[in-house]
């Protein structure tokens, strides 16, 4: 079988639901790319969903080890403070009467979604083509190494936005 053949096998076995995420997950992401406006309650759905979906992958584990759920608290604190400085990096305004934040288009949010969902499908779709790798330890440390990354990154963006948004005078 080629790779192609395998991709396209990959591809149509995926559940119909999946390509809708997909395509919500591609709108947000295109729309980030140009100048936004929003309340600040907006802007905690999508932390809060990868929030929620990290704490499933570690309620559903069959057996989450204390090296597990170091490497997930780890990664997860690691990149809280990446996040953090991208955040601070950005260019944004702040509507503290409003409570609106605006921000500048930016390719990241894009890249952050499709990085979220390509690894959430690689580890689901290895679980279960290849249960035998997806329960060693490697495998695990990988999954929730990227889970509490990625989970980090998205506090630490929210964390910056409303620590801007205190600060500011009104």
């Amino acid at each position: 079988m080629t790779r192609l053949q395998i991709i396209w096998e990959i591809t149509n076995h995926t559940p119909t639901w999946v390509w809708f995420v997909f395509g919500w997950l591609l709108i947000i992401g295109i729309k980030a790319l140009r100048k936004n406006t929003a309340h600040i309650g907006k802007l905690f759905v999508l932390p809060t969903i990868f929030f929620v979906l990290a704490v499933h992958t570690l309620a559903i584990e069959p057996v989450v080890t204390w090296t597990i759920l170091f490497v997930f608290v780890a990664s997860c604190i690691g990149c809280i403070s990446i996040g953090l400085t991208v955040a601070q990096g950005q260019q944004f305004t702040v509507d503290k009467k409003q409570w609106q934040i605006t921000l500048p288009g930016s390719s990241f949010t894009l890249i952050f979604v499709m990085i979220i969902f390509a690894s959430k499908y690689y580890f689901c779709y290895t679980t279960v083509a290849h249960p035998e790798v997806a329960y060693t330890l490697a495998f695990k440390i990988m999954k929730f190494a990227f889970s509490g990354g990625l989970t980090g990154l998205a506090i630490g963006r929210i964390a910056c936005y409303i620590e801007r948004m205190q600060q500011a005078k009104g």
